[in-house]
């Protein structure tokens, strides 16, 4: 999804018309659609948006698959088996080299958000993965469900960056000397039973 604008001129490395790349898109994420519980755009879209007024992710695959679509970062809860699981979404916005500096953009949201499980990011392409700790309110219950006491638990913050899967030799990212990035690598959250 380049543009004449584009850093690096990556307009004129594409292989298929914008029109072509969200169908084939579209099609790839077609047999998963009703496992996404989230979209979130990125700077691509971002300059889809600026030069032409239209998401590409938003009106040519979240709408057509379902998919729920936010233009912000989100807040998203889990709900499985009892145990709630809290999860904060994020594009991201870094031009760290580094692997330190990657993490702590990917990191600054828990200043100043509330206690969330997992922070998820993007942007960054290099998958990574680091987890910090925060106080927070336990509530005590009798066995009516109500509040008897309270107490302060330090709980585990998961901060994940997940991969990208981009071209290397001969685009932009060769040129600017970017890393290449490892294929077919994930990046999984394992919810357990127990609620960790």
């Amino acid at each position: 999804n380049a543009l004449a604008t584009s850093i690096g001129g990556a307009v004129y490395e594409q292989t298929m018309p914008p029109h072509d790349q969200i169908v084939g898109v579209r099609e790839i994420v077609r047999p998963i659609a009703h496992k996404c519980f989230v979209a979130l755009p990125g700077n691509h879209e971002a300059r889809t948006i600026k030069a032409a007024n239209i998401d590409p992710l938003e009106f040519g695959i979240c709408d057509p698959l379902g998919i729920p679509y936010f233009g912000e970062p989100v807040y998203l809860d889990v709900l499985w088996r009892g145990q709630v699981f809290t999860f904060f979404l994020r594009h991201g916005t870094s031009g760290a080299q580094t692997p330190g500096g990657k993490m702590n953009n990917a990191a600054r949201s828990l200043l100043t958000n509330e206690y969330t499980m997992f922070t998820i990011s993007g942007h960054v392409h290099d998958p990574a993965s680091d987890k910090g700790q925060k106080r927070c309110p336990e509530f005590i219950r009798d066995e009516h469900g109500e509040i008897v006491n309270m107490r302060i638990v330090t709980r585990v913050e998961h901060i994940v960056i997940c991969p990208a899967t981009y071209g290397h030799f001969g685009t932009y990212a060769a040129r600017a000397e970017y890393a290449p990035v490892a294929h077919n690598l994930v990046v999984a959250c394992v919810l357990e039973e127990s609620g960790k």
